[in-house]
């Protein structure tokens, strides 16, 4: 649905009040045919006043023959600020709810009021005052300028206009007996006017039942702030005191307090008092006026808490204090105001939630969830990913406090073991070592004190393992000459949770070393001459591991110094096949085997090449 008119945002007090609601699709195509109607139009209050009640009508609007609307209307008789909403099939209307505004009508001197003594009784020669109160037909005040005319006639038929201004008027009296106040508006008698007013004599006997007390503190205070009021002194009349003199005192008590006092006379007929409790409960207060209760008295005043004291509030619970990573910490805030008062109410509308901090050194970790318990206490819960010790920061309003013990966070369960160099896998070179720092860690990578003696399960006797406990870390420090891959298990135990790793180290060849590279073949035996023969040549590096020749290697072989041609074949990187036919015999000669210029492991061989 779609609302549309001026009595969606304004209307006038009395006048009709129409607007028209068009039928649409979802889509928000218009509907060519009505339907029954099922809307509803209601009001709510927003600015505080009662809200009246509204019988509002339907009709279906003509003339609409492509479209579909109804108009719905009403005659509202109370200004002020509305909600109004607007519904059809259930579904509130495009802009619902809007912001009505119902303005007062024209003013009606029948319907307007006059406030104040002046119109009632008054003290001769003594100021008596009225308040002009201009309404509309319906009783709702209106605002704006006036014509008010104030008249006083007096029994000797002495007449007195009385000057208006700002609405207000006072006038003196110049007689005892009576007199009356005639108020118009617009030449027309305001409610209730004229007004036949009692004049009483300037000094009256003063009526302590008459007498009274008011201030907004006499039934409701806050603990620190002052239960203050005024006392005006009346006569049996009913004319207020202008002048002092009278004995006025106020008496406050409970079971475990009790103070009198004799009030401040103001010389001006009213009498000023006040109490600062800084205790909650409910007090009984008497007001005497001539040693007489005053007028309503004694009353009742309740003094409530003030608001919330982090000094003074009470914070119960483990998780203060000590807290696991991984688990739910909490703890509860009883909260007291300044002076110790505990506080049975939430802050509600009077002041935010307290907040709190939880940090290590000057960094925030977390900021914990503060639930209001409704009845002036609070329950704080967090959850933790980092162990170790924190500060206990709260804060309400522009006041801080931290408490006066840290927050031991404790690691959770082992889940991992945790390398120093980040992966599971790690190599080094054979006749090298390899160094790193394993730990025991919880789910967030929390190091843990494992307490039980961890195990280390190397799957081959050629690799050395030295392990040194350094706090929460084990340091391993590996050696190995035998190239290959190897692996170390490592297990850990703590608070019944085991956990196995398993770490995989690859030991490279080291550089190739031509001294301890392997010959073997025929040629080791001699030979005959021009009968072909061979060598091979196994590239290895210091510590006897397979390694591999370089493209740049140049291998060569002599007899005597003299050398031999070669046919030098590379099945692979780590073997060299050296064929040759020798050219001359010899008898006991050096044979030199060289890679690169240098000696192969063995070389020279003492060899003997005979004649073919």
């Amino acid at each position: 649905g779609w609302g549309s008119g001026s009595a969606l945002t304004l209307a006038t007090a009395g006048v009709q009040a129409r607007l028209a609601v068009w039928a649409r699709d979802r889509f928000g195509n218009m509907l060519p045919k009505c339907p029954q109607w099922d809307g509803s139009a209601a009001l709510t209050s927003v600015g505080g006043q009662s809200v009246p009640p509204t019988a509002w009508s339907v009709t279906a609007i003509p003339g609409a023959e492509d479209r579909c609307g109804w108009q719905v209307s009403a005659v509202h008789t109370r200004a002020g600020t509305y909600s109004l909403a607007v519904s059809a099939s259930g579904t509130p209307a495009v802009g619902s709810p809007f912001l009505l505004q119902i303005n007062p009508a024209s003013i009606s001197a029948g319907q307007s009021t006059v406030e104040g003594s002046g119109v009632s009784a008054a003290m001769q020669g003594k100021p008596s005052w009225l308040t002009i109160v201009p309404r509309d037909g319906y009783g709702n005040p209106v605002s704006g300028s006036v014509e008010v005319g104030v008249a006083v006639t007096y029994p000797n038929g002495v007449r007195d206009q009385v000057p208006v201004k700002d609405l207000q008027a006072v006038y003196y009296p110049l007689s005892v007996a009576s007199c009356v106040v005639s108020v118009q508006i617009g030449g027309a008698h305001v409610s209730h006017s004229p007004f036949a007013v009692a004049v009483y004599p300037n000094i009256g006997p003063l009526c302590s039942s008459l007498s009274f007390a008011h201030g907004s503190t006499l039934t409701l205070a806050t603990a620190g702030t002052q239960v203050s009021f005024v006392v005006q002194a009346v006569d049996t009349a009913g004319v207020y005191f202008d002048t002092g003199g009278a004995l006025v005192e106020a008496e406050l008590s409970r079971l475990d307090f009790y103070a009198r006092q004799v009030v401040l006379d103001r010389a001006d007929g009213t009498y000023s008092a006040g109490f600062n409790m800084t205790a909650s409960g409910v007090y009984r207060l008497s007001v005497f006026v001539q040693s007489t209760h005053s007028s309503g008295s004694p009353f009742s005043v309740r003094v409530i808490p003030g608001l919330m004291s982090l000094d003074q509030s009470v914070y119960r619970g483990a998780g203060l204090t000590i807290s696991t990573v991984g688990g739910l910490g909490t703890f509860s805030i009883v909260t007291r105001d300044q002076y110790s008062n505990e506080r049975k109410i939430s802050e509600g509308a009077l002041a935010d939630a307290p907040r709190v901090s939880l940090l290590i050194g000057s960094v925030l970790q977390t900021t914990p969830s503060v639930a209001d318990q409704l009845d002036g206490s609070y329950f704080v819960q967090y959850n933790a990913t980092v162990s170790g010790t924190y500060r206990v920061v709260l804060a309400f309003q522009a006041a801080s406090r931290e408490m006066p013990q840290s927050l031991l966070v404790l690691p959770g369960q082992v889940s991992t073991v945790a390398p120093s160099w980040g992966s599971r896998f790690a190599s080094f070179e054979a006749g090298g070592s390899f160094q790193g720092v394993v730990s025991g860690v919880d789910i967030f990578g929390n190091a843990l004190d494992i307490t039980q003696s961890p195990t280390f399960d190397l799957d081959s006797t050629d690799m050395l393992l030295h392990v040194a406990k350094s706090g929460n870390n084990y340091g391993l420090t590996f050696n190995a000459t035998r190239s290959g891959a190897y692996t170390l298990t490592v297990g850990m135990v703590q608070s019944g949770v085991k956990v196995s790793v398993a770490f995989h180290l690859t030991v490279s060849v080291a550089p190739l070393r031509t001294d301890r590279c392997l010959v073997a073949g025929d040629g080791l035996a001699g030979g005959q001459v021009r009968i072909p023969t061979s060598i091979s040549i196994f590239a290895r590096d210091a510590f006897g591991n397979t390694a591999e020749f370089r493209p740049a290697h140049t291998f060569s072989l002599s007899f005597n110094d003299t050398e031999v041609y070669l046919a030098i074949q590379r099945p692979s990187a780590a073997l060299a096949v050296l064929s040759y036919a020798p050219s001359r015999p010899c008898d006991g000669c050096d044979m030199r085997v060289m890679v690169s210029g240098r000696h192969a492991g063995g070389s020279p061989f003492r060899v003997t090449i005979r004649r073919a």
